[in-house]
């Protein structure tokens, strides 16, 4: 189901047409979603963003889907990958909740990536629906 989404930026505000957009979590060994991840599709573009709940913080699925999909229609707006991983925190936890789904996939330097390599469950839920 499409529907437009506001970006705003700088004042401007950019209307984007999604026409799917989909959620999953990667958890930690506690089972806590740790690591939101959205997947964004606007026509042939697709994008993904994700979130990282920092140790200190009580994961929240609403707070995580927010950030989350603000950064993919971020990197549908702009065409770009932005807002590098670049904390230490982040990467162990990213490697945490790999190790603990056993999902061993090249991992996007960038929590806003714009025509991601699609995981192998990535494909799954989300080719099928949308990317051909």
């Amino acid at each position: 189901m499409a529907k437009g989404v506001g970006y705003k930026d700088n004042g401007n505000n950019h209307n984007i047409k999604i026409d799917d957009e989909i959620y999953y979590y990667l958890k930690d060994n506690k089972n806590r979603p740790i690591v939101t991840v959205c997947l964004l599709s606007s026509g042939q573009a697709y994008s993904r963003g994700i979130a990282v709940c920092s140790n200190m913080d009580q994961p929240c699925k609403r707070k995580g889907r927010q950030i989350a999909k603000g950064r993919a229609i971020q990197a549908l707006k702009t065409g770009e990958n932005t807002n590098a991983i670049k904390t230490l925190k982040a990467w162990e936890i990213l490697n945490q909740t790999l190790f603990v789904t056993h999902w061993f996939y090249k991992v996007d330097i960038t929590k806003s990536t714009f025509l991601p390599e699609l995981m192998p469950y990535e494909k799954k839920i989300f080719t099928n629906k949308t990317i051909s």
